[in-house]
């Protein structure tokens, strides 16, 4: 399937596949055996179960794309972290970063197609989330008819790659959406593309504000968080626009999203547009004052800018600003002591203060490129810890003049990871007709 997934024809081949009952039990040692397949995890018994869907197919593309190594195999509420409090009467503090996706427009699937399309549609696209949620190391919890509700994060992980693992994970399932559910739905006799959708809240909580218990008796129940944070990720689906990603304060705070990154909600009220910053209801604490829990929609386009994506979508997204060129390289770089260069994918994930990072340009000579190149490097910081004077991105940019060199021609510079928060290292090239040939972005995330 491979990138393919991401197209209409990639969602056809999981549809037609959706309805079989047909499961394959195969061992670790066997899977080992298939080169195509890396292992991260396995099920208690030491087996995976294979759907015909070829589940991992998915996550092979996703987690290689996102620098995460081998595959996901968890099943429904199967965190690892918890599983003993089935049986232990105790809790655990333990921080989650909560995602909660909506299917809208099913309900009209029955008013068309007949029951075996809508359970093979509807699987289809259950599974294509199931997936990707795995894809970015999430834990899916339950299904809820036409809603998944998944949780990322464990004791093994730092907190703030498992808040951007949910973020990124949220932004690809709506990209999912529009390259490839949408257009296979198009092609169907009789059914208004422009009803059906996503709607997508996501929110963390820290260890102090999320426990975890076992509710029910034993086996006949369900290990499950609670927490305001968590409960207040249902609330931002539910405030959620069809095809609009909501995330909330707790997510926002931690890892200092920054505003060009998302918007204000807003409703036009007698004519005139009204801000809407929190969550609503807006609950009164117990001292009387309003709890003003703020609430912000996820900017998918630019976001999807700087995500480690196929250049062709990038290209086609609307008023995307990315222009690729295959004789072109971008790339990032960590510097260690020891002198060794390790690439950093663009916002996969956090790293730490004071490291030296290599942003790196290479053009292939023997190409139709027009030498010399003229490129520039532009960095912006965002965050609450920048000082003023470093948050515009006209404040640093820098400008080489890359002259032809065989085989291939390279310029870099040199910058460090400071300040908490997502930043990014723009690149834009022209030839020596001062044509622009290619733009890019980088974004690094620092704790």
């Amino acid at each position: 399937m491979g990138s393919s997934f991401l197209s209409e024809s990639g969602f056809d081949e999981i549809f037609q596949k959706s309805s079989s009952k047909r499961i394959l039990k195969t061992t670790m040692e066997s899977l080992k055996e298939q080169p195509t397949i890396a292992v991260a995890r396995s099920t208690e018994d030491g087996a995976l179960a294979l759907g015909p869907q070829r589940e991992f197919v998915i996550q092979k593309y996703l987690r290689g794309m996102f620098d995460k190594p081998g595959v996901n195999s968890t099943g429904i509420a199967d965190h690892p972290d918890f599983s003993s409090l089935v049986y232990e009467d105790r809790t655990i503090n333990q921080y989650v970063s909560t995602l909660f996706i909506d299917i809208k427009g099913s309900t009209r699937l029955s008013l068309i197609y007949d029951l075996n399309f809508i359970y093979k549609f509807k699987n289809a696209v259950l599974q294509a989330c199931i997936e990707i949620v795995r894809s970015f190391d999430g834990y899916v919890h339950r299904l809820m008819g036409d809603a998944l509700m998944a949780f990322f994060g464990s004791k093994n992980m730092d907190k703030e790659q498992a808040a951007l693992d949910s973020i990124n994970c949220s932004l690809m399932c709506k990209l999912t959406l529009e390259k490839a559910i949408k257009p296979w739905l198009e092609k169907q006799k009789g059914f208004d593309v422009t009803t059906f959708g996503f709607r997508i809240g996501c929110n963390f909580g820290d260890d102090h504000e999320v426990l975890w218990a076992n509710y029910g008796f034993g086996d006949l129940g369900e290990v499950s968080p609670t927490g305001l944070p968590v409960d207040l990720a249902a609330k931002l689906q539910g405030l959620a626009n069809k095809n609009e990603i909501m995330i909330g304060q707790g997510i926002i705070d931690f890892i200092r999203w920054p505003e060009e990154y998302s918007s204000f909600k807003t409703k036009t009220r007698n004519g005139q547009e009204e801000v809407i910053p929190y969550i609503l209801p807006n609950y009164t604490k117990n001292d009387g004052t309003k709890l003003n829990y703020t609430m912000r929609l996820l900017g998918y386009e630019s976001c999807l800018e700087y995500l480690p994506i196929d250049p062709e979508i990038k290209s086609n997204l609307n008023g995307s600003k990315f222009i690729g060129n295959s004789s072109i390289t971008f790339k990032c770089y960590i510097e260690h002591s020891n002198e060794d260069l390790q690439e950093y994918i663009s916002a996969t994930k956090f790293l730490e203060k004071d490291l030296n990072l290599i942003f790196k340009v290479t053009a292939v000579s023997a190409s139709r490129l027009k030498f010399p190149l003229s490129v520039t490097f532009k960095k912006k910081n965002h965050g609450p810890d920048v000082p003023q004077d470093q948050l515009s991105e006209d404040i640093d940019p820098q400008t080489i003049k890359l002259d032809k060199k065989n085989p291939f021609s390279t310029c870099e510079i040199n910058r460090e990871t400071s300040y908490r928060g997502l930043h990014t290292m723009a690149c834009e090239i022209r030839d020596t007709e001062g044509q622009l040939i290619y733009r890019n972005k980088i974004a690094v995330l620092i704790k």
